[in-house]
């Protein structure tokens, strides 16, 4: 399955999607077979990132999978490296795709982050940038609310955590 793969991604005879959906799957093929090879994965992931660039990105669609796969990539930092690493991959993401396409992923994300630190202050104020983007699924904005009551729950600001979750019923 890799070698098909490594043939996909580096045959430019190939449309861009389609190596594109090479990278994910070699994602994919690492991430279920991690293990003791973390790196494999981690580079992977990576490679899935950084195969599309901002000059390429003419469609929403592009750039929604521009945004997929660093997305993607700053979760499997985060969860195998380093909180800062990813935050640092964020805020790449958030410069180079804000103003162009829907950012509350990667707001959410971020206050994720915060989040686990005990930031509690921080990770609100992520996800009320969050809620002020626009966001295309009610099922995301279901995750964000829920978010944004965990944490006001968690700061004890339980009208504030009634008020969201008032929202989600």
């Amino acid at each position: 399955t890799k070698s098909l793969l490594r043939a996909i991604i580096t045959n430019s005879k190939h449309s861009l999607s389609d190596r594109w959906n090479a990278h994910k799957e070699m994602y994919l093929t690492h991430r279920l077979q991690k293990g003791s090879r973390t790196s494999a994965y981690v580079t992977a992931t990576k490679n899935w990132a950084e195969f599309l660039k901002p000059s390429q990105l003419t469609t929403p669609a592009l750039w929604q999978m521009y945004l997929e796969a660093q997305t993607t990539y700053a979760r499997v930092v985060w969860t195998e490296r380093s909180t800062e690493q990813a935050q640092k991959i964020l805020d790449a993401i958030e410069a180079t795709a804000k103003g162009k396409i829907s950012l509350h992923d990667i707001y959410w994300l971020r206050a994720r982050m915060f989040e686990e630190k005990k930031e509690h202050e921080k990770a609100v104020a992520e996800i009320e940038k969050s809620l002020s983007e626009k966001i295309p699924l009610w099922k995301e904005r279901e995750k964000i609310l829920w978010t944004l009551a965990w944490s006001h729950f968690k700061e004890k600001k339980f009208e504030q955590a009634e008020k969201h979750l008032k929202e989600l019923v």
